[in-house]
């Protein structure tokens, strides 16, 4: 990874009540706004995959996907702005290095849900359970 602060993350994913991928575009639409990174570029278009064939499984690590979108797959260091009340978050485990990064997010081409994540983990990202 090439921003030092994106080297010792843990990395998040965020996904909706029906299993799909949120990103910037998602919020932007129910706010009636567009949002771009500094780019210029909106969030990631992986939002129409259905993840839930990817989750863990009991004690089990979920399995590798491998993003055939050539953006690759949006993931976050701190959840706190794509959490909605129903969405879920997960810690997952990366492969390789980021199709793009920018501070506090990557897109990756390859990756697989560790386990959903707990109060305990994102606390301290100001993220607490329940909230709207």
């Amino acid at each position: 990874m090439e921003l030092s602060e994106n080297k010792s993350q843990i990395w998040y994913l965020v996904l909706s009540s029906d299993w799909k991928s949120v990103s910037g575009e998602e919020d932007a639409r129910e706010n009636s706004r567009e949002e771009k990174s500094s780019d210029g570029k909106n969030g990631s278009v992986n939002s129409n995959e259905n993840w839930k064939q990817y989750l863990p499984v009991e004690e089990r690590k979920g399995k590798w996907k491998i993003s055939d979108d050539e953006e690759g797959i949006r993931l976050v260091s701190n959840p706190l702005k794509e959490y909605k009340k129903g969405r879920k978050v997960f810690v997952v485990e990366i492969k390789g290095q980021p199709v793009r990064e920018e501070r506090g997010e990557i897109w990756m081409r390859e990756l697989k849900i560790v386990r959903e994540a707990t109060p305990v983990d994102i606390k301290e990202l100001g993220l607490y359970f329940g909230q709207e």
